[in-house]
Formats: structure tokens, C-alpha cells, sequence
């Protein structure tokens, strides 16, 4: 064995030797030799000196076009075997265009990203492939912004209010044609509310004032990004002035008694038929109808909640059940109510006055006189938009109303019996 073994690689070591270098030199020299081509798909286009009063329809924020190509590249088979997308672009100068051009790709187009790759030394060549270049005209135009209603739930306890201001705008630049199409279309801006936990609002509430029961949620600055892919392919944060008074308003989800004997009253259109008017009907009630001074009242005390306290003393001596009675084709009578607030308009007045007067909100207090006004009547709206009657349980108080001959019957369903 040991002879063997010397045979092999002691005698004629010298010989053996440059043999073995010159197989070496003489494969690495052949597989160097060796060419291949190999079609490379998704390829980028980046576009460079483009004259400041045009862009490119699909043109990224990068520089790069929206579209990829697919080239058929020869070259060093060891270097094109293992080529793909991310080694390299192709490289297009706009100075050399006119408004409309076809391009032909070649070798002279490309530019490597890899530093192990050299176009000059390992690509010898690029079939053809021809492409439009189009230069439109460059735009500048403030975009609107609509904040829609939020999506998701708001956390436990809490009841959304609003989300303020519901319209901005984003200052972009573009391709004249979709620059129209997004100013004439706008953009919408939606929040999820599950994004928002109840740690991060019990947190905002201990800074507050006490007297203080609405929670500003501020909108972080990584929700202020609109995607708009025919501009760019990044987010791009929206740039209004305004942006940064962007909130979500929470309020506790509690019960707040309202207190007052509610006044009810009967309307029939002035467009029935003759002799059919309100006089004509007595309101009765076993349990939940009262007269007093003259007038019937629901004599139980309701609850309401997903409003503020302040809200409801100044409302709940204006608050009205409306009873409407309409007939259909058959001359039969349909009862509908609803809970109606008198005078809204200067109760709204009040209520901006006295917020105003107080400034209990610093983050309100901050904002210009106009814009604070707006947002305070914008909350009150809201306020009335939810004025719900609740009952002792929590439950949506519902009204069983029927008429018997003259007389309407007015009784609370037992809502509670509903859900045993």
C-alpha cells in the first residue's frame, strides 16, 4: 500500500505537478472562455436629467420608472449563470429626448449595481429592445384630502366622536394629466381604531383637567401618509399646514341622567286631509305620561350617554318627543316618534360661548379663533347626531305607541324581557 502511494505521488512529482497547474490553467482558461445568454426579466429603468418642466408618466420618487423590461443578455457564462434583476439597471439620459422617443436598450444602456459585475468586461452583448419614452408636462396642485369615518372599534368605555379636521390638502408634483384626475377625484384618508389601545387613552385622560371629558387621541406622524402609486411608490406624508392639528376625539361611555320631565307633542302634516289635526287626539300613558301645567310629559327620568355633561344641561330643557302621525292610502294612521331638540341653533351658539369663555382645553385654545369655532360646532353637531334616550339598564329606550280611537297610547318597552 505504502508503495502504492509513493508510486502515485512521489515518483515523477515534478512532472505530475506542472501537469496538474496546466489543467488547471487550461480549464479555468476554457471556462472563462465559455459564453451564455440568458433573458434577465423585470429589469429597472431609471431616467436621469429630466428637464424641470416635465417628468414621465410612472416615474417613482427614486428616479426609476414604474414599468420593468425583460433583456436578453450574452455574455462570460459564469457571470450571466448566476445574473439577475437586482444586479444592475438600464440607464436612460432625458437630455437626449425629444417629447416622444423610442429608445433601443443595448449594452451602452446598462449599469451594474453589483461591484462584482462589469458590463464593460462580462456582458458583450444586449439583443435589442426598443421603448417609449414619453415627456408630459410637469405639474404642481394642492390635492384634497377627505378623512373619512374611521374604521374598527374604539377600545372599551369609549365612544368615538369625531376625527377633525375631516379635509386637507397634499401639495404634490406630477404628471399634469394625473394631477388633474387626483384634484378633481381627491383622496381619501382612513384610520383603523384598532390601532389605538385603552392604555394609550387612560394615559392622554391623567394629563387632563378634570373638568376635561374629552380625550384628543393626536394623529403620530406615521399615520399621515397617502399612498398614491401613479406619483410615487413611497407613502408620501401629507404636507398641510394643518396636518398637525389632525386628532381622533374620544369620550367616556357614560351614563349621564337628563334630568327633566320631556314635553310631547303631536304633529300631523298641514297636507292631510281636512279635519285631521293634533286636537284631536288625547295622549295616554299608564306608567310613563304625566301632565304638567298643561302639558304631557314622559314622566320618567332617561339617561343618555356618548355626550358631555355640558351638552346636556344646556339641552335637556329645550328636548321635545315628537309623535308623528301620518296616514297611508288606506286612510289608516302611522305613529312614529322622535326626540327633537328646540331651538338648536342657539343652544349651539351657547354652547361655543361657553367653551370659548372657559378654555379649559389648551389644545383648543391654541388654535386661530375661526378654526376653534368650527371645531366646537363641529362637536356639538356630533352631540346631537347621537342625543339617544337610555334607560336604567343601558339599554336604547323604545316606545310602544298605538292609537285607540282618539286617543294615542304611549307605554316603554321592557327592553330587558328582550334579552332573557
Amino acid at each position: 500500500m505504502i508503495s502504492l502511494l509513493k508510486k502515485i505521488f512521489v515518483e515523477n512529482w515534478l512532472r505530475k505537478g506542472i501537469s496538474l497547474i496546466l489543467a488547471i490553467i487550461i480549464w479555468f482558461a476554457v471556462d472563462q472562455s465559455l459564453t451564455s445568454t440568458k433573458t434577465i426579466n423585470s429589469v429597472g429603468i431609471r431616467v436621469i436629467n429630466i428637464p424641470k418642466d416635465r417628468t414621465i408618466s410612472g416615474l417613482q420618487s427614486s428616479g426609476l420608472l414604474t414599468k420593468h423590461i425583460s433583456l436578453a443578455v450574452t455574455g462570460k457564462k459564469i457571470v450571466i449563470d448566476e445574473l439577475n434583476p437586482s444586479d444592475f439597471e438600464v440607464l436612460i439620459d432625458a437630455n437626449q429626448l425629444k417629447d416622444d422617443s423610442v429608445i433601443t436598450i443595448d449594452r451602452k444602456h446598462l449599469v451594474s449595481h453589483n461591484p462584482e459585475l462589469s458590463v464593460a468586461r462580462d456582458i458583450n452583448k444586449v439583443s435589442p429592445k426598443r421603448i417609449l419614452i414619453k415627456l408630459v408636462p410637469l405639474a404642481e396642485e394642492k390635492i384634497p384630502i377627505y378623512v373619512t369615518k374611521p374604521i374598527g372599534q374604539p377600545p372599551r368605555g369609549y365612544k368615538l366622536l369625531e376625527v377633525w379636521p375631516y379635509h386637507l390638502n397634499l401639495t404634490v408634483r406630477g404628471p399634469e394629466d394625473v394631477i388633474k384626475k387626483l384634484k378633481t377625484r381627491g383622496l381619501k384618508l382612513t384610520f383603523n381604531l384598532n390601532d389605538i389601545s385603552k392604555h394609550d387613552l387612560e394615559h392622554i385622560a391623567t394629563l387632563l383637567p378634570s373638568k376635561r371629558n374629552v380625550i384628543s387621541y393626536f394623529v403620530p406622524n406615521d399615520w399621515k401618509m397617502i399612498q398614491i402609486p401613479s406619483i410615487s411608490d413611497k407613502p408620501i406624508q401629507i404636507n398641510d399646514p394643518d396636518a398637525h392639528l389632525l386628532r381622533i376625539d374620544f369620550i367616556q361611555a357614560q351614563d349621564i341622567q337628563i334630568n327633566t320631565q320631556i314635553p310631547i307633542q303631536v304633529f300631523i302634516s298641514p297636507k292631510s286631509k281636512p279635519g285631521y289635526n293634533p286636537s284631536q287626539f288625547t295622549l295616554t300613558g299608564d306608567q310613563i305620561i304625566e301632565q304638567k301645567k298643561g302639558v304631557k310629559v314622559l314622566a320618567k327620568n332617561f339617561y343618555t350617554k356618548g355626550v358631555s355633561e355640558l351638552f346636556v344641561n344646556l339641552v335637556k330643557d329645550n328636548l321635545c318627543l315628537l309623535v308623528s302621525l301620518t296616514l297611508d292610502a288606506n286612510d289608516t294612521p302611522k305613529v312614529e316618534w322622535s326626540l327633537q331638540v328646540v331651538n338648536p341653533q342657539r343652544i349651539e351658539d351657547q354652547y361655543v360661548a361657553e367653551i370659548m369663555k372657559d378654555y379649559l382645553d389648551d389644545e383648543i385654545k391654541d388654535l386661530k379663533p375661526a378654526m376653534r369655532e368650527e371645531y366646537l360646532r363641529n362637536r356639538f353637531r356630533n352631540y346631537m347626531n347621537r342625543l339617544t334616550l337610555y334607560n336604567d339598564a343601558g339599554e336604547k329606550v323604545k316606545l310602544d305607541i298605538s292609537i285607540k280611537g282618539k286617543e294615542i297610547c304611549i307605554n316603554e318597552v321592557d327592553t330587558t324581557l328582550n334579552n332573557l
